[in-house]
């Protein structure tokens, strides 16, 4: 969750986005090193989850994790089976950009 304006102020907050995104990451980072699976989330019920966490008004739900031990991939069904294996990475070419955003 985050704070979408500051304490000292209430003006709009507006990289608290990304700072939750930069949260997350060191979460997922230390899930990894201590060899846990963490697994982020969107598409559940908001305003379900803010109520049974008893999330103040002020502040904004902006996914769910899951983290837990990863099973042995055996366990899967087979279709699932088939997924399970390192994914490639998109050359830099196709993620970065030079230039202005039409461009």
């Amino acid at each position: 969750m985050t704070k979408p304006t500051f304490d000292h102020n209430g003006e709009p907050a507006r990289t608290h986005s990304f700072d939750a995104g930069a949260a997350w990451q060191n979460l997922a980072l230390e899930a990894s090193r201590r060899e846990l699976v963490a697994h982020a989330m969107q598409g559940f019920d908001y305003e379900a989850a803010a109520d049974e966490l008893d999330v103040p008004d002020d502040y904004d739900v902006e996914c769910m994790i899951a983290i837990g031990e990863r099973a042995p991939a055996d366990s899967l069904p087979e279709e699932l089976q088939e997924r399970e294996f390192p994914k490639g990475r998109k050359p830099m070419d196709e993620i970065l950009h030079h230039g202005g955003f039409d461009e």
